[in-house]
């Protein structure tokens, strides 16, 4: 990095930080200078060759929570764009994230953290830690959604692995989501053992049957009253 592009990478790398420190925010008219403002930095990042739809989300962002005088020239936005390609192709490359959870997460989290809450989440689970990675993604808050997450299903494994552990982690995994994820994982058990008691204790046959429900349907059988997602992807621009 040579001297005279020093001071924009810093000041780029600053303006990812800033982002990063404050929930997304979304519903917002633009007024004309900010649009304007906000299409100058999108595309010096698409010209860095930051995909189109995370280049706006970002300048989208940085428009809302940035004064003018602080987003920089375009020096500084296409720093940001250097900035921001580097953590897309590490994440794509490392992590083999698609481009939906690379644009739903960059604007949260660097590729540092975006890893980091990956093998936070692994070693909660070995098998179901990246599922609620990916999930947590699309949290206001990915850090605390993750913390949320991991709680849910690692209580729920705790009371379901002394019913019936071949299938625990499946429906604690179907759960984790829930609004109350315990009750919704021991009635999804439940429901499970009615089948195995109907197909008169086949329960190979019951857990390719049910295994077939949870993939299809993350909440299967879930109380009309008690079960939502508790989160919502924020809006790209």
């Amino acid at each position: 990095m040579d001297q005279h592009h020093a001071p924009a990478v810093a000041r780029a790398q600053t303006l990812l930080e800033n982002l990063r420190r404050t929930p997304m925010r979304t519903g917002c008219r633009l007024a004309e200078r900010r649009r304007l403002l906000k299409a100058h930095i999108e595309s010096a990042m698409e010209a860095r060759g930051v995909p189109d739809r995370l280049a706006a989300r970002i300048a989208f962002q940085l428009v809302l929570k940035c004064s003018p005088s602080q987003l920089g020239d375009e020096r500084v936005w296409s720093a940001l764009g250097s900035l921001v390609r580097q953590d897309v192709e590490r994440l794509q490359q490392g992590l083999r994230l698609t481009d939906r959870l690379i644009r739903v997460g960059l604007p949260k989290l660097s590729a540092d953290d975006m890893e980091r809450l990956f093998n936070e989440m692994q070693r909660v689970d070995a098998k179901y830690g990246r599922t609620l990675a990916e999930a947590a993604l699309d949290g206001a808050d990915p850090r605390e959604m993750s913390r949320r997450y991991a709680r849910a299903f690692t209580e729920s494994v705790s009371r379901l692995v002394a019913k019936n552990p071949r299938i625990a982690r499946t429906l604690a995994g179907a759960a984790f989501r829930s609004r109350h994820p315990l009750p919704n994982a021991l009635e999804y058990l439940s429901r499970f053992d009615a089948l195995v008691h109907e197909f008169q204790g086949d329960v190979a046959f019951c857990a390719d049957r049910r295994q077939g429900r949870i993939h299809s349907h993350p909440m299967p059988f879930a109380p009309r009253a008690r079960s939502c997602t508790t989160t919502t992807p924020s809006s790209d621009s």
